[in-house]
């Protein structure tokens, strides 16, 4: 089974390999009002479900269980308030990449932060499949150096979507500057920057624009000086030292005086 699908819905339904579970869920006003929890297992691969309100957020937990307990899923969170188009995005924990199968999964859901003023019933759906990365870094080697004001073409392998792409240059998770949309073609010249502060930590990271969940950094690399702080200030010492040689005599640096005798 390389396909799931984890609803909160109302009524019972399987179509190919995916599985379902079940749950009349609640009406979501500014705040929410209230939740109906009535738990009905579809397939033997989810258990356990609950569901909970903690501050205004949701908290979903479940067993995912699956034969092979080693291959990674990527889950994502959706709603019925856009017939389920785009992942929410205000979703953390057992959620994104490398979700593995096991028991006490929890996702976290700020459904305020996400929707807002949005009044009616919401219905959650949890989809996923096999974690496949949709760009793999091609020159990125784990201990990369860049040196700052050089330019340095990033190149990865990709799939066909997303056709665009959100590039973030991070340092240690925080990006140095604005996040660009670029056309997803494999690759991004950077112009570093000659004010780039040096150092470790820092990471390319392609995200998909409709779903930042989805996202893929690179290994860290190392920013350096494109000169070397110990030759800096080289040159003008060797000239300084020439001229003192040029208005030497010729028969090099005289004898200093003799002492005066009484």
């Amino acid at each position: 089974m390389d396909k799931i699908s984890l609803s909160v819905l109302s009524y019972k339904r399987v179509v190919k390999n995916e599985f379902f579970f079940m749950n009349r869920w609640f009406r979501f006003y500014w705040i929410l009002l209230a939740m109906f929890i009535s738990p009905y297992l579809e397939a033997q691969e989810i258990d356990s479900i609950t569901m909970t309100q903690e501050n205004g957020k949701v908290r979903l937990e479940y067993d995912f269980i699956q034969n092979d307990s080693n291959i990674p899923y990527e889950l994502y969170l959706y709603s019925s308030h856009d017939n389920f188009t785009k992942p929410l995005q205000l979703a953390s924990g057992d959620v994104g990449k490398n979700v593995y199968p096991g028991l006490n999964k929890t996702i976290i859901w700020d459904g305020a932060g996400e929707l807002g003023n949005f009044k009616g019933e919401v219905i959650l759906k949890i989809k996923g499949s096999v974690y496949k990365p949709f760009v793999t870094y091609i020159n990125v080697p784990d201990r990369l150096t860049i040196k700052r004001g050089s330019i340095y073409t990033f190149e990865w392998s990709y799939d066909k979507k997303p056709e665009k792409v959100m590039l973030k240059i991070l340092r240690k998770g925080v990006p140095v500057d604005d996040p660009k949309i670029i056309d997803n073609l494999g690759k991004y010249v950077w112009s570093v920057p000659k004010n780039t502060p040096t150092g470790k930590g820092y990471s390319l990271q392609l995200s998909d624009p409709e779903n930042l969940i989805r996202e893929e950094s690179s290994h860290s690399f190392i920013i350096k000086r494109k000169v070397p702080l110990g030759f800096i200030g080289v040159p003008a010492a060797i000239i300084g030292t020439a001229a003192v040689l040029l208005f030497l005599p010729e028969n090099g640096i005289p004898e200093p005086p003799s002492a005066p005798t009484n």
